[in-house]
């Protein structure tokens, strides 16, 4: 099976790009691109897909628009040139949010994401039936040499040779076009706490929010961002997993899996590999299990 999806961008090279990128994952079978949002709505009421390659800023209906509109909403992966529009589009459950120019290694890591989403959902149903039909390999799990490792190990089509010939050269844009920024965005800043202190500030868009560390329920990786969950509030933020794993130390918090954070004070219960905190399940993975039952075991009755 594979995971039908389709691509909605005014920009024609930004959906060139996404074409030839879908050609090289096994697992995604690209069935149409649209140039206007609005044209995508009765598409949608009769052709169903899996994921969407959502562009923000176009004319007629934006796609945070198209986004609420939809009822039946299936994964979407958002790619803009703007950062701004990643806390509201992480609030609307997106899977990921791709920055553009957007590289084949960053694109690979988003549809993987997507992979992960659609083989639960299968999982799911194949609990109800006597024989499962087998689910592809996600991309960063193909054996070699049809393997998906990273853009090095992908074959190239005609006239492309590798991926860099997808972006467009420096000579070709200048700095004020904003679908070709012309440096890369900085992560964002955090003061990292000391032992003592019990708050820390988190850079947002363009303000420091303060987070308490005791309200802090998970934090979740989502592409180049980290989403914290407290108690009271959701926020977006731009840095790399080092940085969020210098605020989040144990024993009070433990990194469970390369995308999640817990606060051990806020788990519900644990259940085999899963997690539960509140609404959310999170799944601890091999790599960050040994470290997390034994700090589970220091804190287990007797």
């Amino acid at each position: 099976m594979k995971i039908n999806c389709i691509a909605i961008d005014d920009e024609p090279l930004a959906l060139d790009i996404i074409r030839v990128y879908c050609s090289k994952i096994p697992f995604l079978n690209l069935i149409r691109t649209f140039d206007h949002a609005l044209d995508t709505l009765e598409f949608l009421a009769s052709h169903p897909v899996d994921l969407i390659f959502l562009d923000i800023q176009m004319e007629g209906l934006t796609g945070i628009q198209l986004l609420k509109a939809l009822k039946n909403r299936p994964q979407v992966i958002i790619t803009s040139a703007f950062d701004r529009y990643a806390a509201e589009g992480f609030d609307l459950d997106v899977t990921d949010y791709l920055l553009k120019p957007i590289s084949l290694e960053r694109f690979i890591r988003g549809v993987n994401k997507v992979f992960e989403r659609w083989q639960q959902a299968e999982g799911a149903i194949a609990h109800s039936q006597t024989a499962p039909s087998p689910a592809p390999h996600p991309a960063s799990d193909l054996p070699s040499p049809a393997g998906l490792h990273s853009a090095s190990d992908l074959p190239t089509t005609a006239g492309l040779h590798s991926a860099s010939e997808l972006q467009p050269s420096p000579d070709q844009h200048t700095p004020s076009d904003p679908y070709f920024p012309s440096a890369p965005v900085a992560p964002q800043t955090v003061t990292a706490p000391s032992q003592e202190q019990e708050y820390f500030f988190v850079k947002t868009e363009t303000r420091m929010e303060k987070l308490l560390a005791s309200e802090i329920l998970y934090v979740q990786g989502m592409g180049d961002y980290w989403r914290i969950v407290t108690s009271r509030k959701k926020i977006m933020t731009l840095m790399n997993a080092r940085a969020i794993g210098e605020i989040l130390r144990e024993p009070r918090f433990c990194r469970v899996h390369k995308s999640w954070f817990v606060a051990l004070d806020k788990i519900d219960f644990v259940e085999r590999r899963h997690i539960k905190i509140g609404n959310e399940h999170i799944p601890v993975s091999e790599s960050y299990q040994k470290r997390f039952f034994e700090l589970i075991e220091k804190n287990k009755l007797r």
